[in-house]
């Protein structure tokens, strides 16, 4: 296939699962949700002034609400689209009629990750109607790109699940069981095991155990591109000041490329292993 023929085929794969997904029950149910309790966060909490380290209630809980949220849905739609394809013959199809692994593979990930994005976006629009743009809108939106970069990440590894599994039962049962550990059981044991440790071990192993969990390095990531890394102590402040240097913020790109890139790579290579 020539270039314009494959970026036409991977176009056409992205847009199509975009309209499938668009007007699904599952993503109206997600926007919804997702419209409510940001709503509802802005008006209960969206007046408190935050504190000297930029932080309040409102962006903490607002921060834990799109990490949990964009995880969550991106990864259980991932898992549940790719074995879909598999559990229905559709892969199979679509390779049959001469679409590659690559295409079939890249545009299936654009269209989940973009259609998520959408609903967060809607979502977030719908929030600031309760609540001063100037005000809100400056805290909201840094958050929402925490989201869109979980989103990444997440669709990445549903891909993984979907495919390897091939059932959407699994599928399903596993990414729930994959978001619970990285969302809530990683970070328990990683911050039960940090304080116990002495400086500089306790910082080494924090920067490990965040980078090893996508969901954590985007929560410590956010703070520290925000100015807020004050908030876990004086110690953060070094951490912070490197992460706003362009060596920094490279290490930082390179990390959320790694977490998309490998589970991407992994899910090419078991499309690969299929008859």
């Amino acid at each position: 296939m020539s270039t314009h023929a494959v970026f036409r085929t991977g176009t056409a794969l992205a847009w199509y699962e975009v309209k499938v997904l668009v007007f699904s029950r599952w993503l109206v149910g997600f926007t919804v949700l997702f419209a409510v309790l940001a709503s509802g966060l802005v008006v209960v909490d969206g007046s408190i002034p935050v504190d000297a380290s930029g932080l309040n209630r409102f962006t903490a809980t607002y921060g834990n609400l799109v990490v949990v949220l964009a995880s969550l849905f991106s990864i259980c739609m991932a898992s549940l689209s790719f074995a879909g394809d598999r559990a229905d013959g559709q892969e199979a199809l679509l390779r049959s009629s001469g679409v590659s692994r690559n295409v079939y593979l890249t545009g299936k990930y654009i269209g989940l990750s973009l259609t998520v994005i959408f609903a967060l976006s809607i979502g977030t629009g719908i929030s600031l109607f309760f609540g001063s743009f100037e005000k809100i809108g400056l805290m909201i939106i840094p958050l929402l790109l925490n989201g869109v970069v979980l989103t990444l990440v997440g669709s990445a590894w549903g891909a993984v699940l979907g495919v390897w599994t091939g059932n959407r039962l699994s599928a399903i049962a596993l990414a729930l069981l994959v978001w619970f550990v990285a969302v809530f059981i990683w970070e328990l044991g990683l911050w039960a095991i940090v304080p116990q440790l002495d400086n500089p071990v306790n910082l080494y192993v924090l920067a490990l155990g965040s980078a090893l969990n996508p969901v954590e390095a985007v929560r410590l990531l956010s703070l520290f591109l925000r100015n807020q890394g004050g908030a876990f102590g004086a110690a953060f402040l070094y951490i912070q000041e490197f992460f706003q240097t362009g060596a920094g913020i490279a290490v930082a790109l390179g990390l959320i490329l790694v977490h998309v890139g490998v589970p991407l790579a992994v899910t090419r290579r078991l499309l690969r292993s299929l008859v």
